[in-house]
C-alpha cells in the first residue's frame, strides 16, 4: 500500500485529500492509515472513520471501501485545525 496526499492550507486550518493505493498484485481486505498527531486536530473526515490514540489518528475504511482489488485505490479526506506538515509522519497497513 502507498498513500498520496494533496493538502490545501487556509487561515487556521487545512483540507487534505488522500488516496490509499493497493500497489500489490493481490486484493486487500481492510486497510489502516495512522497519521502522527503533530500540531493539528482533525475536525471532519469523509469516506473513512477516525479514532485517536496517544500518538496517532487511526483512519480505517468504511464498509464499502475496505476491499481494494489489486492495482486499485480509494480516496478519503479530512479537514483539520492547525497545521499539518507537507511531510507528515504516517504508517499505512
Amino acid at each position: 500500500m502507498t498513500l498520496t496526499s494533496n493538502i490545501s492550507f487556509w487561515s487556521n486550518g487545512f483540507t487534505a485529500s488522500f488516496q490509499a493505493n493497493n500497489v500489490s498484485d493481490k486484493a486487500i481486505d481492510g486497510w489502516t492509515v495512522k497519521i502522527k498527531k503533530d500540531g493539528f486536530t482533525i475536525s471532519n473526515i469523509w469516506c473513512a472513520e477516525v479514532e485517536e490514540t496517544d500518538e496517532y489518528y487511526v483512519i480505517t475504511p468504511m464498509t464499502w471501501n475496505s476491499n481494494l482489488a489489486a492495482g486499485s485505490f480509494t480516496s478519503f479526506g479530512i479537514h483539520g485545525v492547525g497545521a499539518i506538515a507537507d511531510d507528515f509522519e504516517y504508517v499505512i497497513e
